[in-house]
């Protein structure tokens, strides 16, 4: 908590020594950059991805100064639930038309308005996170009360188990006239459990194969086409490629996604055969152990700003 907040802070005083630097340069390079991000921020905003919108305009501040990406990351922000970002972008768009000495600012009442619902926001997030805290104490004090009524009970069961194993102890000789049929039914059992186990055991290894390699096919093909068109995409001027580009992109890095879900399919099966193979039980070899019974229990709001 304490490390994001100082690397927030600083960012913040990077921007805003930015801003500030009259000697600031920007280079046709820089410009020509911050614009291919502004494109690829718009197009991340009017699809809904708000967090990638907000990378790319940021990246597209660190290279020029215009209040056009200042706005629409405050937007971003504002779509993001993030109401403390918002506003601080909300007011650097204003504080820089007032450097400016601009008089009539695009926006203005639409900026200031939003500004005043973040702070009721912010204001709100606060009441929630106090009364979420309100409710952590209260499950807290009510999982103490829970840990003390368990433990009455647990003191009660061991004093009830105690009467139960007497009571057992007094049957304990009809228990051995029963011995030998219940040994015989264990080995029939044991049998039983270790046909079943082999089962499961093959059937689940080849499960885990079959997976794993479909997995690892996926992840090269889906690697090979997201990096093929992220280079695409870097390349692209216009916006329609550049969301085509995106597209294709997201598509390889879903297809890594599905491999990461075979795999996961592949260990669990593997978990799946191991644990068979290992507890199935030896056949032939019996337990001679007495068997004693047992009885008993068993909205996006104001549009972004197109103009570079």
């Amino acid at each position: 908590m304490k490390i994001n907040a100082l690397r927030q802070i600083t960012t913040i005083f990077a921007i805003v020594l930015m801003l500030g630097s009259s000697a600031y340069a920007q280079s046709p390079e820089d410009v020509q950059h911050a614009k291919a991000y502004f494109t690829a921020g718009e197009v991340a905003f009017r699809l809904g991805n708000f967090q990638d919108a907000v990378d790319k305009f940021l990246n597209a501040l660190r290279l020029v100064k215009r209040t056009s990406i200042m706005l629409n990351i405050g937007q971003c922000y504002r779509n993001l639930d993030n109401p403390k970002k918002s506003i601080f972008y909300y007011k650097l768009y204003l504080s820089e038309y007032g450097r400016r000495g601009v008089k009539t600012i695009p926006f203005h009442e639409a900026v200031k308005k939003h500004i005043a619902a973040m702070k009721q926001r912010l204001k709100e997030k606060g009441q929630e996170a106090k009364r979420d805290e309100e409710a952590k104490q209260e499950r807290e004090r009510l999982a103490k009360r829970n840990q003390q009524a368990e433990l009455t009970r647990l003191k009660a069961e061991k004093a009830a188990e105690a009467k139960k194993q007497k009571a057992l102890q007094q049957k304990a000789n009809d228990a051995r006239r029963l011995e030998l049929e219940q040994m015989q039914q264990a080995e029939k059992d044991a049998q039983e459990s270790y046909r079943k186990k082999n089962i499961w055991a093959f059937a689940s290894l080849a499960v885990a194969v079959a997976a794993g390699i479909t997995g690892g096919v996926l992840y090269g093909v889906g690697i090979s086409r997201r990096d093929s068109a992220h280079e695409r995409y870097e390349l692209a001027n216009d916006p329609t490629t550049i969301a085509q580009e995106w597209s294709d992109v997201e598509s390889g890095q879903n297809m890594t996604y599905g491999a990461n879900a075979m795999m996961a399919v592949a260990a669990i099966s593997a978990g799946i055969s191991i644990y068979n193979f290992v507890t199935r039980p030896k056949p032939g070899v019996e337990k001679r152990t007495s068997i004693a019974p047992q009885f008993g229990k068993t909205s996006w709001g104001l549009r972004l700003n197109h103009s570079f």
